[in-house]
């Protein structure tokens, strides 16, 4: 689950530059001095008026209890509400909150597969990733391994250097799709560039 610190109250602050409710604006000077009461009840009533960045935010506040009790199911009730606005990130935190359940979440497999699908559709390299890994390790029939191979193009597309790496291995022993050894070269050559450019970046760092 993505954590509070990874995502962050700094990046919550950093949707300010989008048009928010006047409460959003309140809740993240609030957030900014460490008083995240007051940041709640804010950030509470701009969400109530369907405003996604607030839902946003509130969530994490309750998922790690931050001026609120802690309550992940209604963290997980947030996200959902900003999924149903078409928020990508909320998207996968509710799919992985439904598939890998917690306190107050029933795990519930096909609606966490549901919405890894739209943040998948709505191009979103993670979700195509991890949705195609999840096909990958619980494929009931050559159906799912299918499915598993078109993410993980769309993913690799997207530059995921794991996809690439699982699709060279895909079309050498011919998983979701016939055996095509140059293919899998191709897609070899690819993740090897590409994982060579990740570690090149990495050492600037």
């Amino acid at each position: 689950m993505i954590r509070l610190r990874m995502w962050g109250i700094a990046a919550v602050l950093g949707l300010a530059a989008a048009p928010v409710w006047a409460d959003f604006a309140a809740g993240q000077a609030a957030a900014a001095k460490g008083d995240h009461k007051t940041a709640a009840r804010e950030w509470q009533e701009s969400a109530e008026k369907g405003d996604v960045n607030s839902q946003m935010a509130l969530g994490f506040l309750y998922q790690k209890g931050l001026g609120v009790e802690l309550d992940y199911s209604k963290a997980v009730a947030w996200w959902e509400r900003a999924s149903k606005q078409g928020n990508i990130e909320a998207m996968r935190l509710v799919a992985r909150a439904y598939l890998q359940s917690g306190p107050g979440v029933k795990q519930n497999v096909e609606k966490g597969l549901t919405w890894y699908r739209k943040a998948a559709e709505g191009n979103d390299m993670q979700a195509q990733l991890d949705l195609a890994q999840i096909q990958l390790k619980f494929a009931n029939d050559d159906t799912d391994l299918k499915s598993a191979f078109y993410w993980l193009n769309r993913a690799a597309a997207n530059g995921s250097v794991v996809a690439m790496k699982n699709l060279a291995m895909m079309h050498e022993k011919g998983i979701g799709t016939p055996a095509n050894a140059e293919e899998s070269k191709k897609w070899r050559a690819k993740y090897e560039a590409a994982h060579q450019a990740e570690l090149a970046a990495a050492e600037k760092k």
